[in-house]
């Protein structure tokens, strides 16, 4: 995650979305929980949860992050090995209204390198690991 936040904290991207089991660990690397209501209508459920850990959060914690529902509607688009929201995404229209250059979603499944730690903090840190 420290190489995600370094694209945010370059000016490259307006702030990072993300989950995670482990909220008080990034809460000290500067982000914040969110409690938006958020669903992808675009997916198998609609309605259903998008995201499989227990906490969404944004980076970095200083970001004016919109309220309500957010829609993802599906998965993005793939460009420079990264995947992005669609431009007529609603998550996107409200970051950009809140003054972000651009937005993208990082799929963990795809292989986000961290440090060895954040494996162990996982592990004993996280009544859910290995079951999500």
């Amino acid at each position: 995650m420290r190489e995600t936040f370094k694209l945010v904290d370059s000016g490259e991207f307006s702030c990072s979305l993300f989950q995670t089991c482990v909220p008080s660990f990034y809460e000290r690397l500067g982000a914040r929980v969110i409690t938006n209501r958020i669903v992808n209508s675009l997916g198998a459920d609609p309605e259903a949860r998008p995201f499989w850990d227990p906490t969404i959060m944004v980076y970095p914690k200083t970001y004016d992050w919109p309220e309500g529902t957010i829609d993802l509607l599906g998965r993005g688009t793939e460009t420079r090995g990264r995947t992005h929201m669609s431009r007529c995404d609603p998550l996107l229209v409200a970051a950009k209204a809140h003054g972000a250059q651009d937005a993208i979603v990082i799929n963990a499944k795809d292989g986000i390198v961290v440090e060895k730690r954040v494996n162990l903090l996982c592990r004993f840190g996280c009544d859910e690991y290995g079951r999500t």
